[in-house]
């Protein structure tokens, strides 16, 4: 926002502890819950505890471990380079004749896997994102469910 607009715009949370023409009015959103200020420690000691190679090798084993099985149907288009120094977890895919937006919801509202449409103009597909606790089985779905995409 241009400084001199500040002044005449309300913030959404009355706050009246800084000026009307300082930035900082429209920070204030009530009370903060305090479950993610308490939860860093452990996050910080989990992440430790596993270690940066070990949660990259596994990442990467996750995403390998779907694409792999999906990569040859016909109408799937991988989007995602294969080199390990140019991916670790997140992949994305397209299928061929579909928007991105249309096989994310066929993925939820299907088969109950949640993935996000990435429709802009360099990328068009959908991102899987699996987490360390993703289970093979949970991706084994995911790759059901594509194999019907790829191959009607």
């Amino acid at each position: 926002m241009k400084k001199e607009k500040i002044k005449s715009v309300w913030p959404l949370f009355g706050d009246n502890t800084f000026p009307a023409d300082d930035i900082r009015k429209f920070e204030h959103i009530g009370t903060h819950p305090v479950g993610s200020t308490l939860a860093i420690a452990d996050a910080i000691r989990f992440h430790n505890s596993i270690g940066s190679k070990r949660k990259e090798e596994r990442l990467r084993y996750l995403k390998n471990y779907w694409v792999e099985k999906v990569k040859e149907l016909p109408k799937v288009r991988i989007n995602t380079p294969f080199e390990d120094e140019r991916s670790c977890a997140i992949a994305n895919f397209a299928v061929e004749g579909m928007k991105p937006g249309d096989v994310a919801d066929y993925l939820f509202d299907k088969h109950k896997i949640f993935t996000v449409a990435i429709d802009g103009e360099a990328v068009k597909g959908v991102r899987v994102t699996p987490h360390l606790y993703t289970k093979l089985g949970d991706l084994d779905r995911l790759v059901g469910a594509i194999n019907q995409l790829g191959r009607g």
